[in-house]
């Protein structure tokens, strides 16, 4: 995060998908590039170690001051199918970020196939 903190400017860049270890909001991106990513190993070791609900609000916690610390001009977001195709690219200002990122969550998440529920058949 250092270089990122000396950086004149960032441009992060990354995909909006549903996190494997919690379910809200926020899941994989803006707010994960800034405290993962831009943390690079020492970053991803420390939010990592926390249960599934403190990583969720370490990384909310830490992408809010990420915003408030790092100069970024914009946020490019990715939203795919679930083929892998690009559905989505938006630029996003720092000031839209957050919100935005929740939509386009709820987004990629309707690109995602659903499994059927299984349902028991008995022969009566």
């Amino acid at each position: 995060m250092l270089k990122a903190a000396k950086a004149d400017a960032i441009l992060p860049v990354n995909r909006i998908k549903p996190h494997t270890a919690f379910r809200d909001n926020l899941a994989s991106g803006l707010f994960k590039m800034l405290t993962v990513g831009l943390g690079k190993v020492p970053g991803a070791t420390q939010v990592h170690r926390l249960s599934s609900a403190g990583m969720y609000q370490a990384i909310i916690e830490m992408g809010r001051q990420a915003l408030i610390s790092f100069r970024l001009l914009v946020d490019l977001q990715l939203s795919k199918t679930a083929g892998e195709e690009t559905a989505v690219i938006e630029l996003l200002l720092p000031s839209e970020m957050e919100d935005r990122e929740m939509e386009l969550l709820k987004y990629a998440n309707s690109l995602l196939p659903d499994c059927p529920s299984a349902t028991r058949h008995s022969d009566n």
